[in-house]
């Protein structure tokens, strides 16, 4: 990537107790589109105005996006759709949202709208471990409900 931009890290697996890596250049095209995405998270907040406004897809697209079933694994109250995750807000409501963590893309972020309107995207350069998902969620659950 040209220009200013964000590193990654990650733990070394064959030295968990060591420094973190850096995993910047690590080619994230692998994973097809998931990792081949360069975005700011301005143009992500942008994504999603647009995409829950209805302005990218037709009305019955979004609908079927939006039918969601419970996703225990993913957290208490969190219910899944077809690329939509629907997060529970401790102030009420909900937010529609999507993660990732990919070593060298997004490293573990995540980004979704409110049914107000608000959008707000959380993005970790280091991804260390299962608390990194916890953490995410406080802090889109902070920038959403403060």
């Amino acid at each position: 990537m040209r220009g200013r931009h964000a590193h990654n890290y990650t733990v070394d697996k064959a030295n968990p107790a060591g420094p973190l890596v850096d995993v910047t250049e690590f080619e994230p095209s692998w994973a097809g589109a998931s990792g081949a995405m360069v975005s700011t998270p301005s143009d992500l907040n942008r994504f999603w105005q647009e995409l829950l406004g209805g302005r990218l897809l037709p009305r019955w697209a979004l609908a079927q996006m939006r039918t969601v079933v419970a996703a225990p694994g993913m957290g208490q109250g969190v219910e899944y759709g077809l690329g939509l995750i629907r997060l529970p807000l401790s102030c009420g409501g909900h937010i529609w949202a999507h993660g990732g963590d990919l070593a060298g893309g997004g490293l573990a972020n995540v980004s979704g709208q409110d049914d107000s309107g608000r959008s707000a995207t959380v993005y970790i350069t280091a991804l260390t471990g299962g608390a990194v998902v916890e953490h995410l969620r406080r802090t889109m659950d902070v920038a959403l409900c403060s």
